[in-house]
């Protein structure tokens, strides 16, 4: 535990110092800083509250949902909904209470991690850095690949990979280094309107045009083989997202308050992310309906690239060539804001880490320097990563490598998260409702039983 007087907390900066004032109408922060609190009229919903929870989803709708939810549609037909909806469900209270932890204590969830002991803040800091180049590369390569595609499909020039990789990075990197976490958070509202709408809009589609006599169902048997076994772990593990991107939300969600200088309830806060993380689930659904549509087609041993750029033009051909730059349009939209969530995400929850490590109360422009520095270097290590290790070894072991870590992990941070709602730091009218709690339970029992049989059936 940090050391703390009667006035003052180990607190994010931008925050009130004393959470038993969180309540008054105004709470002076730093000097000429005033952070307004108290519940905002619809009207200010849209501007002061939503922005973390559209992050968490722009980063969680990417690769688990264009190619994992579509692959089970292509794979299982319908019969693979069931899955996605549960492991939605499944990791839900655990990260609820991490942005519930944000607003009641005032305080990033990152020192919270360091209040339960110095060893699980070392855990996160070397799990991120062990997984940021596979997820970053990963994320990168599909969408440089979707773009390419898209524009090879309406005639335009053939454009080398790397480069459409390195200028995609370049420009995320200017949005998030030139506008901050205000030009971000604008951004994804823009990208989620986009895919959202053409995602539907293309399910829609899909929907009146579908044989369901000739696809599997829920009720429809599976071999349960070691091959779907590892399938079926694998999406629920990144379904939506690893449950370490709980940090990257705290983080967003503090920004957010130093941003419009407004601080949420923690109602007001839930509901911010419930959107986020309801819509990435509807999303997901949506995305097994889209794969349904190629059910039986042959996708194995195809990239992530090579398995969106056939289904974009399997809709084409099907459907019409409306269909492919909508789901096309779609496809892009939703790797681009994973691309710039991830670059975003990673830098801003490790530099706050290495912070609350080093320091009681790491202030904005410590944080800053630091996430300034892993952005940039993130973003070349990306680029070099994909040009001279990929080639020779391609992405599966590296993919195998960051699932494991995602399978061995959430249960860890459902556990951490789930011992920060009884903590003494949590205020009794703000610890979670007892079905809550115990809801959470069965997940980490769900989420240890997906783990070991992962890794069981890798190993033997």
């Amino acid at each position: 535990m940090g050391t703390r007087d009667e006035s003052h907390q180990n607190c994010e900066p931008g925050l009130p110092l004393n959470h038993r004032n969180r309540r008054a109408s105004h709470l002076s922060v730093e000097g000429d800083n005033s952070i307004q609190t108290g519940m905002t009229d619809s009207r200010n919903f849209w501007t002061q509250v939503l922005g973390p929870g559209l992050l968490f989803a722009g980063a969680a709708v990417g690769v688990s949902h264009l190619v994992q939810a579509t692959s089970a549609g292509v794979l299982f037909g319908l019969g693979m909904i069931w899955l996605v909806i549960l492991a939605n469900a499944m990791k839900m209270p655990a990260f609820i209470f991490a942005t519930r932890y944000t607003i009641a204590t005032s305080q990033s969830v990152l020192m919270g991690y360091k209040n339960l002991g110095k060893p699980v803040l070392t855990g996160y800091i070397v799990i991120t850095c062990a997984t940021m180049l596979i997820v970053q590369g990963a994320v990168t390569i599909t969408t440089a690949g979707l773009v390419n595609a898209l524009l090879v499909g309406s005639g335009g020039p053939t454009i080398n990979i790397y480069l459409t990789c390195g200028l995609l990075l370049t420009i995320c990197v200017l949005i998030l280094l030139a506008g901050g976490y205000g030009w971000l958070d604008q951004c994804i509202k823009m990208i989620v309107v986009i895919f959202t709408g053409t995602t539907l809009l293309a399910t829609v589609v899909v929907l009146a045009k579908l044989d369901y006599s000739a696809l599997p169902t829920f009720s429809s048997p599976f071999d349960w083989n070691g091959a779907q076994l590892i399938f079926i772990c694998g999406l629920a593990g990144w379904m939506p997202a690893p449950l370490d991107l709980a940090a990257w939300n705290s983080q967003w969600t503090i920004s957010k308050i130093e941003e419009t200088g407004y601080r949420p309830t923690t109602k007001e806060s839930e509901l911010d992310f419930k959107v986020g993380y309801l819509g990435a689930a509807i999303l997901a659904v949506c995305f097994v309906v889209l794969g349904s549509w190629a059910y039986g087609d042959s996708i194995q041993g195809l990239s992530p690239v090579a398995f969106a750029t056939k289904i974009i033009a399997i809709y084409g051909e099907t459907l019409g060539t409306w269909a492919k730059y909508v789901v096309g349009t779609s496809a892009v939209a939703v790797m681009f804001s994973t691309t710039i969530t991830v670059l975003d995400g990673f830098p801003r929850a490790l530099a706050g880490a290495i912070g609350a490590h080093t320091r009681n109360n790491p202030g904005s422009k410590y944080n800053q320097r630091k996430y300034i520095v892993i952005t940039v270097v993130l973003a070349v290590g990306t680029l070099l990563f994909l040009k001279l290790v990929i080639p020779p070894y391609g992405f599966k072991p590296f993919i195998n490598f960051a699932t494991a870590i995602a399978l061995v992990t959430s249960p860890i941070f459902a556990i951490v998260h789930h011992q920060l709602m009884l903590s003494p730091e949590m205020p009794e009218d703000e610890k979670p409702p007892k079905w809550l709690l115990a809801a959470n339970s069965l997940a980490i029992a769900a989420m240890l039983l997906l783990a070991t049989v992962w890794l069981y059936v890798k190993l033997f």
